[in-house]
């Protein structure tokens, strides 16, 4: 049960099928592109079309974009402190600072070698910025790289 409350934050429900919720009003203006080089099978392409920019805890923001192929879902999510400005920052497989991970089918792995430069607008409710990472998948080494600009869906 604990396992479906945390999956339904994610807006997945127990089989990790999609599940609608009243705070999706900013797929217009949000955008989140990825590229992985090469392509992870079974996926040709990372084209989200779900997002979420809020926070699930009282010390972290998370933001997240899931693409729903006809395959599996494919989704990136990156959590980070509360506090921290915008700017550029590093990511680390061990480090706590920020962290990204990559849900692909179910199998979540954590980015590492790469770094993230966001923006974030109090006025606008809104983050936006570059990234790029390595992830191992299935046993096999991928470069992301992407830009992202999503409005906040929940409490920040």
């Amino acid at each position: 049960m604990n396992n479906n409350i945390n999956l339904a934050k994610f807006g997945l429900d127990e089989k990790r099928q999609l599940l609608r919720t009243p705070d999706e009003k900013n797929t217009q203006e949000s955008y989140f592109k990825a590229v992985f080089t090469p392509s992870p099978p079974p996926f040709d392409k990372y084209d989200a079309t779900r997002f979420k920019y809020e926070s699930f805890t009282v010390d972290t923001v998370t933001f997240y974009a899931f693409d729903v192929s006809e395959h599996e879902i494919m989704g990136i999510s990156f959590n980070m402190p509360r506090y921290l400005t915008s700017g550029t920052y590093a990511i680390k497989k061990d480090d706590t600072s920020v962290g990204v991970m990559l849900d692909a089918g179910g199998l979540w792995q954590r980015g590492h070698e790469g770094s993230i430069t966001f923006t974030r607008d109090a006025q606008k409710g809104s983050i936006e910025g570059t990234f790029h990472f390595k992830v191992i998948y299935k046993g096999s080494e991928y470069e992301v790289a992407g830009e992202f600009y999503l409005v906040k869906t929940g409490d920040l």
